[in-house]
C-alpha cells in the first residue's frame, strides 16, 4: 500500500507541475481552447493528460490512454 500510495504521490506532484508549466509555443488549438474555455480548463487539461502519462515522456501510449479512460469510467 505505502509504495503505490509513494507512486501515485509522486505521479500527481508530476502533473501538477507539468500542467502549470509553459510549454514553448502555443498551438493555434490550444490558444483556441484558452480563448474559448479560459486558463482552467487548458489547465485541467493538461493535468488530465499528465496523470495517464505513467512513464513520462510526453506521450501516451494506447495501454496509458485505456488506463486512464477507464479511470474515468469510459471502457475501451
Amino acid at each position: 500500500f505505502y509504495g503505490t500510495h509513494l507512486e501515485v504521490s509522486s505521479q500527481l506532484e508530476y502533473a501538477d507541475a507539468q500542467a502549470i508549466l509553459p510549454q514553448g509555443t502555443t498551438t493555434t488549438i490550444e490558444s483556441k481552447w484558452r480563448k474559448e474555455r479560459g486558463d482552467e480548463f487548458i489547465e485541467s487539461t493538461k493535468q488530465c493528460f499528465y496523470l495517464m502519462d505513467t512513464n513520462r515522456d510526453g506521450v501516451l501510449t494506447r495501454s496509458e490512454l485505456r488506463v486512464g479512460m477507464y479511470s474515468f469510467g469510459i471502457r475501451l
